[in-house]
Parts: structure tokens; C-alpha cells; sequence
């Protein structure tokens, strides 16, 4: 089962990607704008599922966006590690299925991803300015992620092995 969901998922994230591409490049609508679908994924996968396979599932999705993004090679990887840490101990302490819980889940993980972003890229000695653009899009994040976590509930996508039969 868990060759399966890999399978779906990369058919899934190259969908995902020729999304972003698309909506980025072809429509010509700003990066600033655009949510990033990738860490909506990863979100998705740590705040509905507790499966040690679903790590090996987020370290490949941050090494995706590391093929795709210019920067450190790793660095997205690493922090979608630490990120998934980071919301399971969030969700110790609130109830997911409380749309308030969700929406602080989802802005207090997005921000912490922005701002663990930055700190990487300064301590490996990239000339990074501060700006407060990753605040709109947190917010953008905050405001699409629920409608996505909507569809993939509905559509019983990345199911938990428990749930779908072979």
C-alpha cells in the first residue's frame, strides 16, 4: 500500500508542479500570490496522518522542491522534517478538527516555515534581506489549504492504509 501512495503522490506533485509553473509563468500571476501547493501537501500529510512512511513521503517532497527552486540543496527537505515535528507537537495540544485549531495550525506551521527558511539561508551565508512578503503569503496559505484539505478528504486521497482495500 505504501508503493501505492507513492505512486499516486508522484504523479500527484508533478501535476502539482506543472500547477505552479503554469499559474506562475503562463497566466502570469505573481509568486507572491501563488500558494505554495507543495508545503500545502506536506501540511496535509502531517496534520491528517501519523505514519512513519509518510517522513520518507515529505524528506522526497522537500527534495522535489529543492530540484525545482533555486537554493541549498537539502534545505527544503530538512525543514519539512522539522516542520512535521513541529505540527505533530502543535496537534498534542489542540484539536485538528476545530476549523479555529486548523487555521492556527496551518498560520503558526506556514509562518514557522518562512521564518526557519530565512534563518537556514543567513547561517549558510546567503545574502538574504528580510521582508515581510512571506506574512501574505502565509495568509494565502491559511486561506487555500482548508478547500484543499477539503478535496483530498472528499476524494479519499493519500488514504491511510487502514481505510482503503487492496
Amino acid at each position: 500500500m505504501f508503493l501505492k501512495r507513492i505512486f499516486f503522490l508522484f504523479f500527484a506533485l508533478i501535476f502539482v508542479l506543472f500547477l505552479h509553473i503554469s499559474l506562475s509563468y503562463v497566466f502570469n500571476i505573481d509568486k507572491l500570490f501563488l500558494p505554495d501547493f507543495l508545503l500545502i501537501i506536506v501540511l496535509f500529510l502531517s496534520i491528517y496522518f501519523d505514519n512513519s512512511e509518510d517522513l520518507i513521503l515529505i524528506f522526497l517532497l522537500g527534495l522535489l522542491k529543492d530540484i525545482f527552486e533555486i537554493g541549498v540543496m537539502g534545505s527544503n527537505s530538512f525543514i519539512y522534517l522539522i516542520l512535521f515535528v513541529f505540527i505533530k507537537f502543535i496537534l498534542d495540544k489542540l484539536y485538528k478538527d476545530n476549523v479555529l485549531n486548523l487555521f492556527i495550525i496551518l498560520f503558526s506551521s506556514s509562518l514557522f516555515y518562512y521564518i526557519l527558511k530565512y534563518f537556514l539561508y543567513l547561517i549558510l551565508g546567503y545574502s538574504v534581506y528580510f521582508n515581510y512578503f512571506f506574512i501574505v503569503k502565509t495568509i494565502i496559505l491559511v486561506l487555500v489549504s482548508p478547500l484543499i484539505f477539503k478535496i483530498l478528504i472528499r476524494q479519499n486521497i493519500l488514504a491511510n492504509t487502514k481505510n482503503v482495500t487492496d
